[in-house]
């Protein structure tokens, strides 16, 4: 676990014992990133995500690249956004690919993502090559990705926090983010084998976001299954940064299979149609 000065633990334990409502759903709706990132989507599963996204009014879909262009015709004439992933989910080899992860294959990835349809970014910090010290090499390839990244494009950085065990160098990887101009620091890929987001990883997350001389917004990935575990991190949130960014410009929650509960906490007509969608699947990244 994490090591937390007193400051973040007592928020931290305070934000243990929140419990979710309907006012929680709702908001943890809003800040939704519907995600399917097994990758044997097809294109029923991925028109069914956008179709659940769009009568929900959550913030986005995440997809692998080969589905953005498939996603924007079914996205249309809606407010959510398109995300998708760099060089997931190790950092260091391209998404899908056991190709390395290069300055070039970087700016190529996010420009066809780009040009696809995608509205945001979101790219690995490779985690590895940051804890053995290659820093440059980390920092090369955000400051690619956001260079890439059009104007009105948000990048996200995934930083995959169960991977560290010092929050000194956890906070010093979310410097480097934002140091490279990411717009949002995201907690995990959902696919490492020590797990995803903590509320201790959480709080140090945040805690750096809101030190940040611009804003800088939190996504919390990997392992949030409840109502409740939704309420945790919005409590955390709030605590830190305010109840002002529990707002999907600055404030993301990545799962799917949290859905349904959150549909049925709210009482919307919709449930019945919304709990045969993709988010039976087990995907919460």
């Amino acid at each position: 676990m994490l090591a937390l000065d007193d400051y973040l633990k007592k928020r931290v334990k305070m934000a243990m014992h929140a419990k979710g409502d309907p006012q929680i759903a709702r908001q943890a709706l809003n800040c939704l990133d519907l995600t399917t990132l097994k990758g044997d989507e097809t294109k029923d599963d991925i028109q069914s995500l956008c179709t659940i996204a769009k009568a929900n009014h959550v913030a986005s879909v995440c997809i692998y690249p080969s589905g953005v262009l498939f996603a924007k015709a079914a996205i249309k004439e809606s407010n959510v956004n398109i995300a998708t992933v760099i060089n997931f989910p190790t950092g260091s080899k391209r998404t899908q690919s056991n190709d390395d992860a290069t300055v070039e294959t970087t700016a190529h990835d996010v420009a066809c993502a780009i040009a696809a349809g995608a509205t945001q970014i979101d790219i690995v910090l490779p985690y590895a090559e940051f804890q053995k010290g290659n820093t440059q090499y980390c920092a090369d390839l955000l400051e690619t990705c956001r260079q890439g990244c059009d104007k009105g494009v948000t990048m996200k950085v995934i930083l995959e926090t169960a991977s560290f065990e010092d929050a000194k160098a956890l906070r010093h990887a979310c410097q480097l983010a934002i140091e490279c101009g990411t717009d949002c620091l995201k907690t995990s890929t959902g696919m490492h084998e020590k797990g995803g987001a903590t509320l201790e990883s959480a709080a140090l997350l945040l805690d750096e976001a809101r030190h940040a001389n611009r804003e800088i917004g939190v996504k919390i990935s990997g392992g949030v299954k409840t109502v409740d575990d939704c309420a945790r991190y919005i409590s955390l949130a709030t605590m830190l940064k305010g109840q002002s960014t529990i707002r999907p410009e600055t404030f993301r929650i990545g799962a799917s299979s949290v859905l349904n509960e959150l549909l049925e906490t709210c009482k919307y007509a919709n449930f019945k149609q919304a709990s045969s969608s993709p988010s039976s699947r087990n995907l919460d990244y």
